[in-house]
């Protein structure tokens, strides 16, 4: 699988420390990352030390947003988050490898339940599960964050 190049679209402050960054697929690429719900990106980081992988997981609903989307939280310290807040402006280019991951919705009309370490994955696998699915809407959300940690929706 090799690397290609998209343009940074759009990056929404989303809280004092995470920052959404909003991918343009041009045309030619579309089927390649053309992606759902649960899956994840790999970048390609540039550093002084020599360059890594990052992989995000992808915080937009192929069903309901028209661009792909990751939410990427600072933390300290961090290579690839820190690299993602100061380097990056929109209109940038990044290396991303298409959609990975096998964590997706499945086929069928069970009660859902999701787990995650953060809120972006739940919401957006409860985005593609309200419009693919005919479900009644989530009625309860328990999250449990860290005591400094902020989010708002």
């Amino acid at each position: 699988m090799s690397y290609n190049q998209l343009r940074i679209a759009k990056i929404i402050q989303e809280t004092p420390d995470a920052r959404s960054f909003v991918l343009e697929v041009p045309p030619e690429l579309a089927e390649k990352y053309r992606y759902r719900a649960g899956q994840f990106l790999t970048f390609r980081v540039p550093h002084a030390d020599g360059t890594f992988n990052r992989c995000y997981s992808l915080s937009s609903a192929p069903e309901t947003d028209g661009l792909p989307k990751v939410t990427i939280k600072r933390v300290a310290g961090g290579k690839g988050s820190n690299w993602f807040h100061d380097a990056l402006k929109e209109g940038g280019m990044l290396d991303v490898l298409p959609p990975a991951g096998r964590f997706v919705l499945g086929e069928g009309d069970a009660p859902l339940h999701f787990a995650g370490g953060g809120v972006v994955d739940i919401g957006e696998a409860a985005r593609s599960a309200l419009h693919q699915l005919a479900i009644d809407p989530v009625t309860d959300l328990l999250h449990g964050i860290l005591p400094n940690a902020l989010h708002r929706r």
